[in-house]
């Protein structure tokens, strides 16, 4: 035991010797002669000039210290300020005695002055690598593992960290951006590991026109050696200014509370509170992998807010809408899930006003763009949100008040071709155009330049309407397509919708397939091809001019047909039970050769032609009396034509009557030729008897002749039956003779 006790003794005189050597050396040697040896150190391990201005004071007990005042480091050759880094004050104290009992305590650690200037050159050479540079004979870093942090098993405390003035400046030659910050400053309460610190900081940036001022509090808790760190009640408060910035300036409040763990790499975001133009956003952040692959989701939901007023405080002009109380309420809310490459928010609701938007978003490649959604709105009225009636847009103003615009139509081709979208969009109640459509629904997918929407349908007043759609900008010049496929539909609105006509109306079925190419609205029109095909039943023609030319047909017929002309009132609504048309189109011109028309008061057929192009028609429409059918000189020809802003109705009475007339006269010709053809007949007939008298005289003749020439045959060979008997009687007396002859 005395041993041990002598030897506890020499080892305490022994240190109490070095410590009071060591002080004698610190208070005898003046560290302010070495500058010249610690800058040409420097020198030699950087090739950077290092200057101490200010002076160096140390310390040893009680307390182990440094004090260092202004100092800088130089640049490289080549960049625009000699200086890369310079500060104006470093103060470090460590109590000495506590590191015996494995104590870290130190007085406030105080950098003041600090500026550092980053710089690229246009050439891509920066002022910054070669200082991370190991030197030759340093090992590679390791790769940083749990162990590698692990620290000695000391006891720190510190009373206090403080950033004042700091300045950091970048400029990119490259890219012809800079940033700068002036001041940086921040200050902490007393740092114990695994304790709460009290932790505030602010400061300016600017880059370009633009001034950002933040200031930020909480309370930092950091376990180093489980690699865990939060930061509670975090406030970050930032206002950015400038001109581009609405009003001057926007500020932005962030309440949250954050939670990191190196070893699992996660990072832990809830709650998240942020407030800017008098919206809120609540919501939480988790963070996986966020060192090797960074996957995140998160809750977010926004107070509901006024989207006028927002515009106001934006600086921007709120749109005039038909209904004064729309864009007053909205609010947002989401699911989201991502990576550095990913995102998707699902679920997803948004609220504008009485709509509701519900459903799914994502994008699966920024890189490609690669989109998907599958969204539903259950019900808007897009009347309300449009301009009042009567309202002009800076477009319709009189000529001569703004040039005329190009009728130019410019796409983002290459964003087009990029895209690589699918999904579907669903609405279950629409108004437009004070159309009320449900159940509308469109797919629409775009992939290698090619958009496609098929369908886009909809049900609505008794009959459906399907749309399909389509936009290539692969090639050089965009080509557009589009089928339209309208079944049962009784709206007279939405046939001026599809056909540009205000003059129709009724129950419609109609099929159309168009094709067109061009970079311009006129190209567009010049090169507009397909087919389609219409028919309606059971409506209206309206409008007084064409009513009006239809009364006076009406009467010019009934004149032809020696009936007193029509006296009553006009009306602007000519019924129909069937109208019916089909047609080509070609570089815009549409034909059509087939138009009918079957009406209680009238029977019409028509053809012609409309220009687009050239904005001109030509067509004529004949009108006929009800079962008229296609007794030709029954129709009276109604010719429309000229330009659409100023069409000309004209009835060719007098074509009527040179029909008439020429039907007349091949009436005559055709009774002429009947009485003509009777007379051919009866002489025919009376040729006929004739022959027949004739042919039976002759017969009777040759009977005659012929019972004749049968009665002398028979008397002849009577005749010659008696002389042919006498010669045999007469030739048997001889023989008789002869053989009496031979026996005498």
């Amino acid at each position: 035991m005395k041993a041990i006790k002598w030897i506890f003794l020499i080892l305490l005189f022994l240190l109490v010797l070095a410590a009071g050597s060591v002080a004698v050396l610190v208070a005898t040697l003046d560290p302010n002669d070495y500058k010249p040896q610690i800058a040409e150190q420097v020198k030699k391990a950087t090739g950077r000039d290092l200057t101490i201005s200010g002076d160096i004071n140390w310390s040893l007990f009680p307390w182990l210290g440094l004090d260092l005042g202004k100092t800088s480091l130089a640049n490289p050759p080549g960049f625009s300020s000699p200086v890369f880094a310079e500060l104006d004050q470093v103060q470090v104290h460590v109590a000495l005695k506590p590191l015996l009992k494995k104590q870290v305590q130190t007085r406030k650690i105080l950098l003041k002055g600090v500026a550092v200037n980053l710089e690229k050159l246009a050439s891509g050479k920066d002022n910054w690598s070669d200082l991370s540079q190991p030197a030759e004979t340093e090992k590679p870093t390791e790769p940083a593992t749990k162990s590698s942090r692990e620290i000695p098993d000391f006891d720190i405390r510190i009373a206090g960290f403080e950033l004042v003035d700091t300045r950091l400046t970048y400029t990119d030659h490259q890219a012809g951006t800079s940033v700068r910050i002036d001041p940086l400053n921040l200050k902490t309460g007393v740092l114990a590991l695994g304790k709460p610190v009290p932790v505030t900081a602010d400061m300016v940036l600017y880059q370009d026109k633009l001034k950002v001022s933040l200031a930020l509090s909480g309370e930092l808790t950091a376990d180093i050696k489980r690699g865990q760190y939060r930061f509670d009640h975090l406030v970050i408060e930032d206002t950015v200014s400038g001109k581009s910035i609405p009003g001057g300036s926007l500020t932005t409040v962030s309440k949250l509370d954050l939670q990191a763990d190196l070893d699992r790499q996660t990072l832990v975001v809830d709650p998240l509170n942020v407030e800017v133009l008098g919206i809120t956003l609540d919501g939480k952040v988790n963070v996986s992998k966020m060192m090797d692959a960074p996957a995140f989701s998160g809750e977010f939901k926004t107070s509901e807010f006024d989207p006028k007023a927002l515009l106001v405080k934006l600086d921007l002009p709120a749109p005039v809408t038909t209904d004064a109380k729309v864009l007053t309420r909205a609010a947002l809310g989401f699911s989201v899930k991502g990576t550095t490459s990913s995102v998707q928010l699902k679920p997803l609701q948004a609220t504008l006003d009485d709509s509701t938007l519900s459903g799914a978003f994502s994008i699966a490649d920024f890189a490609r763009m690669v989109m998907r959604f599958n969204l539903v709105l259950d019900q808007i009225d897009v009347d309300r949100y449009l301009p009042p009636v009567g309202e002009a847009p800076a477009a319709d103003k009189p000529a001569g008040s703004a040039p005329v615009a190009s009728d130019e139509i410019v796409l983002p081709v290459e964003m087009l071709r990029s895209l690589d979208i699918k999904g579907t969009a669903r609405v279950e109640k629409l108004i437009a155009s004070k159309l009320h459509f449900e159940n509308a629904s469109v797919t629409l997918q775009a992939r290698n330049g090619k958009l496609d929407i098929k369908p886009l349908s909809a049900d609505l007043y008794q009959g459906k309407a399907t749309i399909n759609a389509g936009l290539d900008v692969s090639g050089t010049t965009p080509k557009y397509r589009t089928t339209v496929d309208l079944g049962g539909v009784r709206s007279e609105e939405i046939l001026q919708t599809l056909f540009g006509d205000r003059y129709i109306s009724g129950t419609a079925n109609f099929k159309a397939d168009i094709r067109t190419t061009g970079n311009s609205v006129s190209d567009l029109t010049k090169q507009l091809g397909g087919k389609f095909s219409a028919r309606f039943t059971d409506g209206t023609i309206k409008g007084s001019r064409l009513s009006r030319k239809i009364h006076e047909a009406q009467n010019v017929l009934r004149k032809f047909a020696g009936k007193p002309p029509l006296t009553e009132d006009i009306n602007e609504d000519t019924r129909f039970s069937l109208m019916q048309i089909s047609g080509q189109i070609a570089q815009g011109v549409i034909s059509s050769d087939d138009l009918k028309i079957e009406a209680p008061i009238f029977q019409a057929k028509g053809k012609g032609r409309v220009n687009l192009p050239a904005s001109t028609i030509d067509y004529t429409l004949l009108l006929g009396t009800p079962g008229a059918k296609d007794k030709k000189f029954n129709f009276l020809p109604l010719r429309i034509s000229g330009p659409f802003a100023n069409l000309k109705f004209q009835i060719k009475a007098d074509a009527m009557a040179k029909a008439r007339a020429d039907a007349e006269l091949a009436r005559q010709k055709a009774k002429l030729k009947a009485r003509l053809d009777e007379e051919k007949a009866r002489l025919e007939q009376q040729k006929a008897a004739k022959e027949a008298e004739l042919r039976a005289r002759a017969e009777a003749e040759k009977a005659k002749l012929k019972d004749k020439a049968a009665a002398e045959e028979a008397r002849l060979r009577e005749k010659a039956r008696a002389k042919e008997d006498e010669l045999k009687q007469k030739l048997q007396d001889q023989l008789q003779n002869k053989l009496k002859g031979l026996f005498k």
